[in-house]
């Protein structure tokens, strides 16, 4: 098995993880103002859009970048709706 490691998928990988902790950070005080049910739609429309974003993207690793995002606020919108509920 051949595994080969190409260093744009890593910085795009941190550069992921990066943007994710920055966005936390920098928004916190204007989502933590709003209600529950606003945080939990405005999460859920940031899923749609990576998502789509990533289907409509032809550049492969690009598309991956936004898989990951997608994913990440997917997850985070799961665990503060259920969280909430």
């Amino acid at each position: 098995m051949d595994v080969k490691f190409d260093s744009a998928n890593i910085l795009f990988g941190a550069g992921a993880i990066l943007g994710v902790v920055a966005s936390i950070y920098f928004v916190q005080e204007i989502i933590f103002g709003l209600s529950p049910i606003t945080r939990s739609l405005s999460l859920f429309i940031a899923f749609s859009m990576f998502f789509i974003l990533g289907n409509s993207i032809s550049e492969k690793i690009l598309g991956k970048f936004l898989y990951f995002l997608s994913a990440a606020t997917y997850t985070v919108f799961l665990i503060f709706t259920i969280s909430k509920v």
